[in-house]
């Protein structure tokens, strides 16, 4: 079916852009280590124009198509370390499934009814369940990743913060680019982009990302490579500028990915809590997972000398199936199957106008409305238990918020902001154990919820110079309550919202006539009722995953990013990250000795490494022919930590390296690049969930992305 529909869309593609289409000429050809600096604009502020990423008074990591292709970025999680105190990380429990951590706000969960601590918009729509969002990076005109509670603008579930994609648009010029890949597995991959102008009004686009993985994993249990993945992502996108006011995008996008489920670590060997730093030959089933996604939005945009009107609708379908191996040995100890589908719309109606000279307003409507079904079924002990359950959730959200900017003086900014959300989650239940998977679950058990809450916004910046600005904030956020879908227990119990409270204090800073930018900042964060996942080996279901709001903490931080342009031909960058985080009341006993004492206040927060560095160079040699060749290289480092509340499994400490040689001819438009990634073969795990030990021969679930790799990438332009 994958392949029908890249043939189909290749079709498509050749039909759209005319045969007439030129190499699109570049002149001034820039070396990759000017690009790291080049300006960078960004629209996660939702202010009515864009804004430049060193105006605004906050920590936000931002990537434009420059700065993706000089750090040779494939994936979404190729950016995993380029900035401090953030992990892009994929959960593990099934390809492709986000599961991000900012400033240690995460999850340890796959289950889609805990909403996650970092939020994920594509083209300004939410994604409400995270499946289908580590694609390929191709095509993309920017990435942003903004820090710290972003709650007044994006409402619930960005505690830790939210990561922004944008797709690139048609601008009515005829042009084509194409990409060639291969990769240590082998893993094959070919991406197409080709736009034009279907009228002096009507711009259009269409794009494909398609990669055939044959798997990196040793599995002697089944002689073969394991890890095979097969991808396809397809979108179109139409511009129209309807009046001189009034435009109009469309975009659609269709993806699929199928191959074997995660790739585990098995025996615990001495100690049970820490799974080897070593990329293993696996033994375990591969079992298999398959996404597939349609995603429609339609973004309107009407300016007027005050401001403008935008309107974001989105629409999105995903189903999701997986079979795994939790037990990850060649025995049928612990298998499961998961099916979800989730459908979603959204609206977001936003005004932007400039009250005065000095004072502009954004205020805003938001609407979501999405139904999820989870089944999942369990196979223990050689099939001797046999137990099913999930749920099916209606899910709807409103929200209205309005974010003020009003100019002091010259150089001093006030910004004030408040959101009122309002959400409901009407849920069925079906507890693990009440049916099995040859069993049609019965009726279920109902129950239903509703959370209001106000999230505001307080800061002030002072533009000191033209090319320094500090800034304070507070801001607060909530993550949304709701109901575990993976609970073996009869009575379906909602856990409550957690909040975040943040004061951040930053610098953002260029000197030496914007060779050097320097941004930093430091933060103080107050978690209450902290919505966290208790893991708890059972002997009957496997693993009882407790769902609740476990405690309360404080969470204090520092980050430096630096990049700096030592001459024209050679960049460096730097990015330093610091946490420190301690429980300061416990709601649940976490150590597990059946009492909240000591012992539970002493135990490490899930997810919170303490220390995270990285350092790269870009460095371009031009030859007397005028050819490019750039040499890049980069190290990142993650320190230790805790998997979940008990501490049981460790996240262990993590350091990649990078490397890569690119190559631009200038009398042509195509360029050859070769890297290799994670070049110390380290181990980079999903999660870490250890098993009864008795019954299960004492493994645990950990799993992991791939070690050593190495690939090259040849890439057009017409």
């Amino acid at each position: 079916m994958t392949k029908d529909i890249l043939k189909i869309s290749l079709l498509a593609s050749t039909l759209l852009v005319p045969a007439n289409a030129v190499f699109a000429q570049d002149d001034t050809k820039k070396g990759s280590a000017a690009k790291l600096l080049e300006e960078i604009v960004i629209r996660g502020t939702k202010r009515n124009n864009a804004e430049a990423l060193q105006s605004v008074p906050s920590q936000v990591a931002a990537y434009g198509t420059a700065q993706l292709e000089a750090r040779q970025v494939v994936t979404l999680e190729d950016l995993t370390m380029s900035t401090p105190n953030v992990a892009l990380d994929g959960i593990g429990t099934a390809p492709g499934v986000a599961n991000f951590s900012i400033r240690g706000q995460g999850l340890n969960s796959s289950i889609p009814s805990i909403d996650p601590t970092v939020g994920v918009f594509i083209d300004g729509v939410y994604i409400g369940m995270s499946h289908g969002v580590l694609t390929d990076m191709f095509d993309m005109e920017s990435v942003e990743i903004h820090k710290g509670p972003q709650g007044v603008l994006f409402g619930r579930n960005v505690t830790g913060g939210a990561v922004l994609l944008r797709s690139a648009r048609p601008d009515g010029s005829s042009a084509i680019s194409a990409r060639f890949g291969a990769e240590t597995g082998l893993e094959k991959s070919i991406a197409f982009s080709g736009q034009t102008a279907l009228s002096e009004k009507l711009a259009a686009k269409i794009s494909l990302q398609y990669t055939d993985d044959d798997g990196y994993f040793d599995n002697p249990t089944v002689g073969r490579k394991v890890g095979v993945n097969e991808s396809l992502v397809i979108r179109s996108t139409f511009v129209l500028d309807a009046t001189d006011n009034l435009s109009i995008t469309g975009i659609w996008e269709h993806g699929n990915m199928e191959g074997d489920s995660a790739i585990s670590q098995a025996s615990a060997g001495e100690n049970p809590l820490n799974p080897s730093e070593e990329i293993l030959t696996v033994s375990e089933n591969p079992g298999m997972s398959d996404v597939e996604w349609d995603q429609l939005t339609f973004e309107a945009r009407y300016e007027f000398d005050e401001g403008s009107v935008t309107n974001i609708f989105g629409y999105r379908k995903v189903d999701a199936l997986a079979f795994t191996d939790v037990d990850s040995t060649p025995l049928s100890l612990f298998d499961a199957g998961i099916t979800s589908n989730q459908h979603q719309y959204s609206n977001e109606i936003r005004l932007n106008r400039n009250m005065s000279e000095d004072w502009e307003l954004v205020t805003g409507l938001y609407f979501y409305d999405a139904m999820l079904t989870y089944e999942e079924s369990r196979s223990l002990v050689f099939g001797s238990t046999r137990i099913g359950g999930g749920g099916v959730q209606d899910h709807q959200t409103f929200g209205a918020y309005a974010n003020n900017f009003y100019k002091v003086t010259d150089g001093v900014t006030i910004q004030a902001g408040l959101r009122y959300s309002e959400e409901t989650k009407d849920v069925t239940i079906h507890p693990l154990g009440s049916c099995t998977y040859e069993q049609v679950c019965g009726a279920g058990n109902d129950a239903a919820d509703k959370w209001t809450n106000w999230t505001p916004k307080f800061g002030v910046s002072w533009q000191q110079s033209e090319d320094v600005m500090l800034y304070a904030h507070w801001a607060r956020s909530y993550r949304a309550g709701g109901y575990n879908f993976r609970s073996p227990l009869s009575n379906p119990v909602a856990f409550g919202p957690e909040r975040v409270d943040s004061f951040e204090g930053g610098m953002k800073a260029t000197f030496l006539d914007g060779k050097l930018r320097v941004n930093s900042a430091v933060f103080y964060n107050k978690l209450d009722n902290m919505q966290r996942e208790v893991n708890l080996s059972d002997p009957v279901i496997g693993v009882f995953q407790d769902i609740s709001n476990t405690a309360s903490a404080d969470v204090k931080g520092a980050e430096l990013d630096v990049i700096f342009l030592v001459n024209d031909n050679f960049a460096i960058n730097v990015g330093l990250g610091y946490l420190d985080g301690d429980y300061t009341d416990i709601l649940v006993d976490l150590s597990g000795d059946g009492i909240i004492n000591d012992s539970d206040l002493a135990l490490n927060i899930p997810r919170l490494s303490k220390g995270t560095a990285n350092v790269g160079f870009t460095y371009d040699v031009n030859l007397d022919s005028g050819d490019l060749i750039t040499l890049r290289g980069d190290w990142a480092y993650r320190s230790p930590a805790a998997f979940t509340d008990r501490n049981h499994g460790n996240f262990n400490a993590y350091n990649m390296f990078n490397a890569g040689i690119s190559f631009a001819p200038e009398s042509a438009n195509w360029g050859l690049s070769i890297y290799g990634k994670n070049l110390g073969n380290e181990v980079l795990l999903g999660g870490v969930t250890v098993l009864p030990f008795a019954a299960y021969g004492g493994s645990y679930f950990a799993p992991m992305r791939e070690g050593r790799r190495w690939g090259a990438e040849l890439t057009f332009s017409f």
